[in-house]
């Protein structure tokens, strides 16, 4: 009893640290949301993307990441929010910062 106890554990454990399927999934979805902001935020169409953190999951249903865009001579990161809801995954990005070529990195103003 106390071997199949053990083995349960080291087993739930491994799955605990292993990455969710749908992450991928949540980082395609993020990246579309992006997009569809840059050309506003950025006034740019023709840009690169990358991942520039790890994506983060928050329970079962919610992860969060950090995007980089550049193109247009110009830069951005921003804060994504994606949850997912009966199959249905919805991201929500935030522009955290924006750089022109050769001037300072400026956060959006919070009002």
């Amino acid at each position: 009893m106390k071997k199949y106890l053990m083995g349960s554990l080291i087993v739930l454990l491994a799955g605990c640290a292993s990455t969710f399927p749908n992450d991928k999934l949540h980082e395609e979805k993020a990246q579309e949301a992006v997009g569809k902001r840059v050309p506003f935020d950025m006034d740019c169409k023709d840009v690169q993307m990358v991942l520039i953190s790890d994506v983060t999951r928050l329970g079962q249903q919610m992860t969060t990441m950090s995007i980089g865009v550049t193109g247009c001579e110009k830069k951005a990161t921003y804060y994504v929010e994606c949850v997912s809801n009966w199959g249905k995954i919805t991201c929500t990005p935030q522009l955290n910062s924006i750089q022109a070529a050769g001037s300072p990195v400026t956060s959006p103003e919070i009002k």
